[in-house]
């Protein structure tokens, strides 16, 4: 279980053997397969996110927290050079609970502090217009209000190795998350490439990251505490 869906699986696993054919026969053609979960032991991402399911009072077990890994050599090389200018890398898909405005208010209080200094924020990830509309035009409005659209880059449909690229060239990885995430594969990502690491302080950070060890945590939707941690 890597994420939050777990109650909806146990919900379907929940009901009559009868519902349960006919969502199997009938209605496949309609919905996803039902998935069901063997109650004694639950396998998670994170003490964090088994906390969370426990909230819930569902019939588990006992849980196995099994966190994820990266799928690439460690980069050991963290003296290599950066891009130039200093790059920011945001690698998430652009919706509300991502941050994005925080980084966006973080940007704009560098920029005022020494607006001559030469640094840009790449913002990486897809677009999910439908479950969060107007919010990427509201980004652009804000960095239009701000002054410092220039300071930001978008891309979105970028292949994974490209951005493991970026990451190892960027001068810092941001994770500006404002929920709790269960275990976010950027975190470990950014860290396993060998860049420096700022992270919001939510969700399972403090089972991945130690405040100024590995990497820099701030306090969630702060963009002064942000913008302090990029500076």
């Amino acid at each position: 279980c890597g994420d939050d869906y777990l109650g909806t699986s146990w919900d379907y696993a929940e009901r009559s053997a009868l519902l349960r054919l006919a969502n199997g026969t009938v209605l496949a053609r309609f919905r996803r397969p039902t998935v069901t979960a063997d109650r004694r032991n639950i396998g998670v991402v994170s003490r964090f996110l088994a906390d969370e399911i426990a909230k819930t009072k569902l019939p588990v077990g006992r849980f196995h927290v099994i966190p994820r890994g990266v799928e690439f050599p460690l980069g050991r090389d963290v003296d290599r050079p950066r891009e130039n200018p200093p790059t920011f890398l945001v690698a998430a898909r652009i919706s509300a609970d991502k941050g994005q405005t925080v980084v966006i208010d973080a940007a704009a209080r560098l920029h005022r502090q020494d607006p001559d200094r030469e640094w840009k924020v790449r913002f990486v990830g897809k677009r999910l217009d439908a479950q969060h509309p107007g919010y990427y035009d509201g980004l652009h409005r804000r960095l239009a209000d701000h002054g410092i659209a220039h300071r930001f880059e978008w891309r979105e449909l970028v292949p994974r190795d490209d951005v493991l690229r970026m990451m190892r060239t960027a001068v810092a990885g941001i994770s500006a998350a404002t929920y709790g995430e269960p275990f976010a594969n950027t975190i470990i990502e950014t860290l396993g490439s060998g860049t420096p690491l700022i992270v919001s302080d939510v969700g399972s950070v403090h089972e991945v990251v130690t405040d100024e060890t590995d990497g820099l945590i701030y306090s969630a939707e702060d963009s002064e505490a942000l913008a302090d941690r990029m500076h």
